[in-house]
């Protein structure tokens, strides 16, 4: 399991994920946009950060998330 540490995500969103206990890449890639965009702290600017390096994490490994829509 990777942590979401390896996206490069600012200080603000990795606390926001830890927080609603986020902990993994792979946690992340199971949610869905409307459960990912109803965290706590995780607004507008947030969701956007998270999603984009998400993507870019997802072409680097060549993952694809079929939930991801």
């Amino acid at each position: 399991m990777s942590e979401i540490e390896t996206l490069g995500l600012s200080d603000r969103a990795r606390n926001a994920l830890r927080r609603n206990d986020v902990a993994t890449v792979e946690q992340l890639m199971e949610m869905t946009p409307g459960e990912l965009s109803g965290l706590r702290g995780v607004g507008v600017t947030l969701y956007t950060e998270i999603t984009e390096q998400l993507r870019e994490y997802q072409k680097k490994n060549k993952k694809r998330n079929p939930r991801r829509r």
